[in-house]
């Protein structure tokens, strides 16, 4: 016994036997679509402006324990500046580098190295300060 020959129907794809296809008013298949008249839309949402958490005097204190040398952050901020400024513009030599050559160099091309370290662990460290100071 053969298999019969398949078909490529209208819509586009192989069988095995031609599909019948049919169009049928929704009243012959007796299926009722209720209308709604009165559709609620959803309300547009309010501009809600928050209360700002923090009172002025206490964005002062908090101004002045940052400049507060007992605490040191202003002094890792500037250490963390120091590693990322440089870093950053290695990074943006590297990339209008990649711009100008081509497309497919590119698109192949690494950064390996960032302030005479592999990039990887430059990036972590750069990261590690970054969280230390927020932290």
């Amino acid at each position: 016994m053969q298999c019969p020959s398949c078909h490529t129907c209208d819509l586009g794809y192989l069988n095995d036997h031609t599909p019948l296809l049919v169009t049928l008013p929704i009243y012959t298949l007796k299926i009722h679509f209720p209308i709604l008249n009165d559709i609620q839309h959803p309300k547009p949402c309010s501009n809600k402006v928050l209360n700002r958490p923090i009172s002025d005097s206490e964005q002062f204190t908090f101004v002045q324990s940052l400049k507060d040398p007992a605490y040191g952050v202003a002094q890792e901020l500037e250490d963390t500046l120091s590693i990322l400024n440089p870093a950053c513009a290695e990074v943006i030599a590297f990339l209008s580098n990649l711009h100008d050559k081509n497309a497919l160099k590119s698109i192949l091309a690494r950064l390996h190295s960032l302030c005479i370290k592999p990039a990887a662990i430059a990036v972590e460290v750069m990261a590690k300060s970054v969280a230390n100071i927020i932290h």
